[in-house]
């Protein structure tokens, strides 16, 4: 009541969820192809982010309306990006800590369990980052209640309190 009464309207709610594990969500699929070209990440990110002005998982914890300030390519260098084999869909993992190790997997549509080769994808990463550095690593993925739903029944995903993104509008 008190971000509406500021004038702060609800721009997205969105669970940060974490697991050790997505072998049951996989299907046996070959994994995505690496996107290798800054040129390919910067118009991903264009596509889906800046020109929408849609809420981006800068890191863990920290979800912010897209810019284009947020994607600088010293940054896109050590984002790691696949594609689909029809190339309509992205995935972009990147390291975070934060306490722990988080293998941080951004996935912006809600079908991610009709994708196949996505959680070979995933679970890919993790194994390569799991291999990098000493202590466990998590999985890390900010979920809206639409693809929480998606999910089957046994995930093992664990699943804390949304986080909800109040703010004002954005002039283009």
């Amino acid at each position: 009541r008190v971000l509406a009464k500021l004038g702060l309207s609800e721009h997205s709610t969105l669970f940060g969820a974490t697991t050790q594990d997505v072998s049951m969500l996989s299907n046996g699929r070959r994994p995505w192809r690496e996107v290798e070209s800054l040129e390919s990440k910067k118009q991903w990110l264009d596509q889906l982010y800046v020109k929408t002005g849609a809420v981006f998982p800068f890191e863990c914890y920290y979800p912010f309306p897209a810019t284009a300030d947020l994607f600088p390519e010293d940054r896109l260098a050590k984002w790691r990006m696949y594609e689909n084999e029809d190339a309509t869909r992205v995935l972009i993992t990147k390291k975070d800590f934060k306490r722990d190790h988080y293998l941080q997997a951004i996935f912006p549509w809600s079908d991610l369990m009709d994708q196949p080769g996505l959680w070979e994808t995933i679970a890919s990463a993790h194994r390569e980052m799991a291999d990098e550095v000493v202590g466990e690593v998590f999985i890390w993925m900010d979920l809206t209640k639409e693809t929480i739903q998606s999910l089957p029944e046994n995930h093992q995903f664990k699943l804390p309190s949304p986080w909800i993104l109040h703010g004002t509008g954005r002039n283009s």
